[in-house]
């Protein structure tokens, strides 16, 4: 586990988890990202890279291929940890993600007053990623990242990564997961049902 915090004092939402594994499929996988629309999103330079996040149906449900990756994200997470959100970015040349958190703010269409008190975690899969090809900042914590890592921290954490270095894409895979929540999606937005 890597402390993130600047008293070096670790509490649970200041605590990334962080192991390295390889999966078997990883060309299937590549090819599976080659022929998904990714699109522009407000985080990231469009002219340096793309994500294919949305509000609607995740990826992981229309490409089983990246279920894998889920599972692997959800065994790290703990029990009683459901899928929000699945998506991948590849940032290009100098591309990066913008310092944001995950905090629900009512951009889903079934928003309510218990959404906003979820227990959430955020992971990073790092599908592919080039010597020089940039860390990621944890609550400017600089994390040492290397190819096929996976970390998982806090939601309400601020976080960014460090612009890619090189010409080599950087690919990485997102995930947000609620403690006992399950998520119906539907085209038109989410439905979130606690248990």
């Amino acid at each position: 586990m890597v402390c993130t915090n600047t008293t070096g004092s670790c509490n649970r939402w200041y605590v990334a988890d962080l192991i390295n594994s390889i999966f078997p499929n990883k060309i299937d996988i590549k090819k599976t990202l080659d022929n998904i629309l990714f699109v522009d999103h407000d985080l990231i330079d469009s002219s340096k890279g793309k994500s294919t996040f949305n509000f609607s149906i995740p990826i992981h449900i229309t490409h089983t291929v990246f279920q894998p990756i889920v599972d692997q994200f959800l065994k790290m997470a703990g029990d009683d940890y459901y899928v929000i959100d699945f998506w991948a970015n590849i940032y290009k040349n100098q591309g990066f993600v913008k310092s944001h958190n995950h905090i629900s703010k009512g951009r889903d269409l079934f928003f309510d007053s218990k959404t906003e008190d979820m227990r959430l975690k955020t992971g990073v899969y790092y599908f592919t990623k080039p010597e020089k090809s940039g860390n990621l900042v944890i609550e400017d914590k600089e994390i040492m990242i290397k190819e096929n890592d996976f970390i998982i921290f806090g939601s309400s954490l601020n976080h960014y990564s460090m612009p890619n270095e090189t010409n080599e894409d950087r690919i990485i895979f997102s995930i947000n997961m609620g403690y006992k929540v399950h998520t119906k999606w539907r085209e038109n937005g989410r439905f979130y049902r606690f248990l």
